[in-house]
């Protein structure tokens, strides 16, 4: 009979995964050869995903997400595991993120993997069926897993946004750098929670809510409404798609958040998603938090996780002080196509300037201001669409065989 397990939502863009009851193999403990104290590795950034480049099984480059908020790690390419002619010991039925849609995930045993001359030998990975989170289509480029806390909890965890580097380090004698702030940091299943205080309205008092801290997770953050009376939505707020689940697509609503405080750090006037905890039967995966904290925040800090000390700190890089760039379309772009070089319109958010300009889901687009869409990409698209208010947006779309023009001005919608 197959195991049923629950994975936590993917929102905006959200890799999430928890996963119990695995294992390591007892006559195959996992076995880490690390060159030196520290092993500094180049990540690519992309809309908000931390992406890695690995060799899986001594033999396949591929590229995987560095997800602090994944328990486990995930190989989601089922034909490379075929292909290697890896053994799946056992068959778990998980329920994605919409609670209703069941995922099937198979156990892998004894893989090797290799980052950066750093080995990591004899793990334990989950492989899915089918590829469910889709993950290339909100990057806009191949990618074939997570790197979940499973192996990130093994060391001292780095992240330089500024210069796209993750440093694994060595724990043992660990001492940060000077300039960096300490924060408590809580594990549950080896994921990272921080407390935080919130000011969600102006006229409220801060509150200190439990955040997972989520590499994972490309937005600012996310709040669970209901999860405490003081997580009320704010004055303005638009409803509409927060991002894509195991499963299927996640709504709630958008609107700003006052303040945020990262240690001695405001992070202020940003916009949060908000989620309604009654839409999950059973709650206890969510292990008491009451949000998400995401990349679109932590990008503004030099941050490191020491798990085995259970500490985090961080020191605001260039970046700390710039406005939160928020997007000013009203569109939910994805890349699609054999090279992932097609981007479409996924939805439109109502009351925004793309959705008065008639722009609807699975529209194609073509050009942006005479350019084709292909000279800026999906994160190169995306960041214009992020511009200051007032400028002025011409787009060519493709919409079954019609080829239409479309124009607006990017106005704030929050």
């Amino acid at each position: 009979m197959n195991r049923v397990l629950v994975i936590l939502l993917c929102v905006s863009f959200l890799i999430h995964c928890t996963v119990s009851g695995l294992t390591q193999p007892a006559n195959t403990p996992p076995i880490l050869e690390m060159p030196g104290k520290v092993v500094r590795v180049p990540f690519s950034y992309q809309n908000g995903f931390l992406i890695i480049d690995l060799l899986f099984e001594g033999v396949l480059p591929l590229r995987f997400i560095l997800d602090t908020g994944a328990e486990y790690t995930i190989l989601t390419q089922k034909a490379i595991s075929d292909l290697l002619k890896l053994t799946y010991e056992r068959e778990y039925a998980m329920i994605g993120s919409d609670m209703v849609t069941v995922i099937e995930a198979l156990l892998v045993r004894d893989v090797d993997m290799e980052i950066k001359r750093m080995k990591l030998m004899h793990r334990d990975i989950l492989v899915t069926k089918e590829d469910y989170f889709q993950i290339n289509y909100f990057t806009g480029t191949p990618i074939h897993g997570i790197l979940g806390a499973d192996v990130l909890s093994r060391f001292v965890i780095q992240i330089d946004f500024e210069h796209q580097i993750v440093s694994f380090i060595n724990p043992s004698n660990y001492q940060p750098e000077e300039g960096f702030a300490e924060i408590p940091m809580a594990l549950h299943r080896n994921k990272p929670f921080l407390y935080l205080n919130t000011r969600i309205h102006e006229q409220t008092e801060p509150r200190p809510f439990k955040y997972l801290l989520d590499t994972g997770a490309a937005l600012p953050l996310l709040l669970l409404t209901n999860s405490d009376p003081a997580i009320r939505l704010p004055e303005h707020v638009i409803q509409g798609i927060l991002g894509m689940g195991l499963g299927g697509f996640l709504t709630g609503a958008k609107g700003r958040v006052q303040q945020v405080q990262l240690g001695p750090y405001p992070i202020n006037n940003l916009v949060g998603s908000f989620q309604d905890i009654k839409l999950y039967p059973d709650t206890a995966h969510l292990q008491g938090r009451h949000g998400i904290l995401g990349n679109f925040v932590l990008d503004r800090f030099d941050l490191i996780l020491d798990y085995p000390r259970s500490k985090a700190y961080v020191r605001p890089n260039d970046d700390y002080a710039d406005p939160f760039p928020v997007d000013r379309s009203g569109l939910f772009l994805i890349s699609s196509g054999f090279d992932l070089t097609t981007i479409m319109v996924q939805e439109v958010l109502p009351g925004s300037p793309a959705f008065a300009a008639g722009i609807r889901p699975g529209d194609i687009i073509r050009k942006y201001n005479g350019w084709p869409v292909s000279f800026f990409g999906l994160q190169g698209l995306s960041k214009r669409f992020r511009k200051d208010p007032g400028k002025r947006i011409r787009l060519k779309i493709k919409r079954g065989r019609q080829s239409i023009r479309r124009h607006f001005i990017l106005q704030d919608y929050i």
